[in-house]
């Protein structure tokens, strides 16, 4: 069964030209010992690119405003992220043939092999070697941290609903956010979260989403990574084949070895935190958290 982010649902719908931009600038300096700016307490924020309370035929209740496709209906509630006092940079993952040595895997069972997705012969290859990552100084040091989650925060602007394809794998965990809710995580004790590279088909509203990726190591080599590739027509990845089909590597929007040379933003003992719920909002100049509510047009 394809998951259903509820709150991040689109309506299905004719297909349209797309555009989808990432943003991953955050704000504060490894001075500050606190939290962020932005004021002493939440705030109500309309962070829409040219958002309206009525776009189209899609009307909104007083406080939220349109997506830009007309789609739904967004509020965001934020207030200041909290510092964790350490900044870690973002390296190459560990390169090994266990990652992705079965293959992709999609959500009805179907498996491919190959150089692409990865297979069982003598070589490193498979999407988790091309574009897995890991904190550069954890490398030099067992790949710590280890039994602590750090990862990085995406600000993604959607100027019109649609379908994607997420490919997600990690050594040991790895897992997903949108909009501070569960799109995909994977805690198993066993080599499976890195053995497959694992596809799933994720419908995503218009307008602005924040994405938040995590890598957790048990120990050794670590490596985590995810692309999303898109968009395909609203309820065309209904299946294992519909999947299959789509061109995912021809569509890439986004991959997490882009973020190669940054910071991770997220972390137990590093980069900032936020409250279960809400999300690490990384589109202004200093990191807050948001917590995002949609509802459908009126």
């Amino acid at each position: 069964m394809r998951p259903l982010l509820l709150l991040l649902l689109a309506p299905l719908g004719a297909c349209v030209e797309y555009d989808l931009s990432f943003s991953t600038k955050g704000g504060g300096g490894l001075d500050d010992t606190g939290v962020s700016g932005g004021g002493d307490g939440p705030s109500v924020t309309d962070t829409e690119l040219g958002a309206e309370p009525v776009i189209g035929d899609c009307a909104c209740p007083d406080g939220f405003s349109a997506t830009p496709d007309g789609d739904s209906c967004t509020r965001r509630v934020s207030e200041p992220a909290t510092w964790n006092g350490a900044e870690l940079e973002v390296c190459r993952g560990a390169i090994d043939v266990v990652y992705g040595k079965f293959g992709a895997l999609y959500p009805g069972g179907a498996n491919v092999q190959d150089n692409y997705w990865g297979d069982l012969d003598a070589e490193a290859d498979g999407r988790l070697n091309e574009v897995g990552v890991w904190s550069c100084s954890g490398a030099a040091e067992g790949y710590a941290p280890n039994e602590e989650w750090i990862g990085f925060a995406a600000c993604v602007e959607l100027p019109a609903a649609g379908d994607y394809l997420l490919g997600i794998a990690g050594d040991n965990n790895v897992r997903m956010r949108v909009d501070g809710v569960e799109l995909y995580s994977d805690t198993r004790t066993d080599t499976l979260p890195f053995n497959y590279w694992t596809l799933l088909a994720v419908s995503l509203s218009s307008g602005r989403h924040h994405v938040e990726l995590e890598g957790l190591n048990q120990g050794s080599i670590a490596s985590f990574g995810a692309e999303l590739a898109g968009p395909f027509k609203a309820g065309s990845l209904s299946g294992d084949a519909e999947m299959m089909a789509a061109d995912y590597d021809g569509q890439r929007v986004f991959s997490s070895i882009h973020r190669e040379g940054g910071a991770f933003e997220l972390g137990e003992t590093s980069g900032w935190s936020c409250p279960d719920g809400s999300a690490l909002n990384v589109c202004g100049e200093a990191p807050e958290c948001t917590t995002t509510e949609r509802v459908e047009c009126q």
